[in-house]
């Protein structure tokens, strides 16, 4: 069940665009002080600015779990700016994680080709 954990997650800003790049730009210096193996990519369409896009990629679910927890403080706080309407989570986690992530609204979709 090892392999990379790819994330897309669509957000609906809320709150100050500023605030909310701010957070992100922690989250990011917090995980590669950590060794971290991860990479996060931001998007936001001129037509849409109310509307962020967010690829996020970590080396595996262990490694998603670790920034989970190092991160949730300032998580919390991003969503204070920017909801999270849909979030997909690609690649294969541990019963008890996919469970929690789909308890949470979070879709979680299996490996299926090119391992």
């Amino acid at each position: 069940m090892a392999g990379r954990i790819s994330i897309f997650i669509e957000f609906e800003l809320i709150g100050d665009v500023d605030a909310f790049e701010s957070i992100f730009r922690e989250i990011v210096d917090l995980n590669r002080q950590a060794g971290s193996d991860f990479a996060y990519d931001f998007f936001r369409d001129p037509a849409e600015p109310e509307r962020i896009f967010a690829l996020e990629s970590h080396a595996d679910a262990g490694a998603l779990g670790a920034h989970f927890e190092r991160s949730f403080p300032l998580l919390q706080k991003a969503w204070a700016c920017a909801r999270p309407v849909q979030t997909r989570i690609l690649g294969d986690l541990p019963a008890p994680m996919a469970e929690r992530m789909r308890q949470n609204g979070v879709t979680v979709v299996p490996w299926w080709m090119g391992r």
